[in-house]
């Protein structure tokens, strides 16, 4: 549902619809869409989870490749479609609009999710230090988040970007992410 609907158009009523549970008990457990959202989030976001620490036990400093790495996180992402279509939401609209007890839990997930990638790079690239490596998760965020608002875009702005006066500013999001991967972690290995 989040990846052929507008976020404008999800409702709890829609919800329920699409999740063969009744309206009233979607509304025992959610008072806005944006609860329910945050939650949906915080379920794909742990998919997602699986899926990098997986492939992060699969490597090492003795055999990881800055190519391989990046097209492996990218990849990571690309099998998560959903969870990048919300993932543009989640700090302007979904955080602002949910109760605090929701969003503290999900912060707490989400801070879970960082010290544990923060301790896998460190692990796979020794040399990188620890503040290093969350800025990079973080940076990581930023960016798949808002390439992945850019890359998909209404119609009527895409018909705009692909004009060839603008296609400098056109985003494709494999291709931007491996290279900001690939471009940020060969910097922290620089230095």
């Amino acid at each position: 549902m989040v990846v052929s609907l507008r976020y404008q158009d999800i409702t709890l009523d829609l919800l329920a619809l699409r999740s063969e549970y009744p309206i009233d008990v979607i509304k025992t457990y959610f008072q806005t869409r944006e609860e329910a959202l945050i939650c949906l989030y915080t379920r794909l976001m742990q998919d997602w989870n699986i899926e990098v620490l997986a492939y992060f036990k699969t490597l090492d400093e003795k055999t990881v490749n800055l190519n391989d790495f990046s097209k492996g996180m990218v990849k990571t992402l690309t099998n998560h479609i959903p969870f990048l279509c919300l993932s543009p939401f989640l700090y302007e609209t979904l955080q602002s609009k949910i109760a605090p007890p929701i969003l503290e839990r999900f912060l707490k997930f989400a801070t879970n999710v960082l010290e544990t990638h923060t301790q896998e790079l460190m692990r796979i690239f020794p040399s990188i230090e620890k503040s290093h490596a969350q800025m990079f998760l973080k940076m990581l965020h930023a960016s798949y988040s808002m390439t992945w608002a850019a890359t998909f875009r209404r119609d009527d702005q895409s018909h705009l970007i692909d004009k060839t006066d603008f296609q400098a500013i056109k985003s494709d999001f494999v291709t931007d992410m491996y290279q900001m991967i690939y471009f940020s972690i060969n910097g922290i290995l620089a230095r």
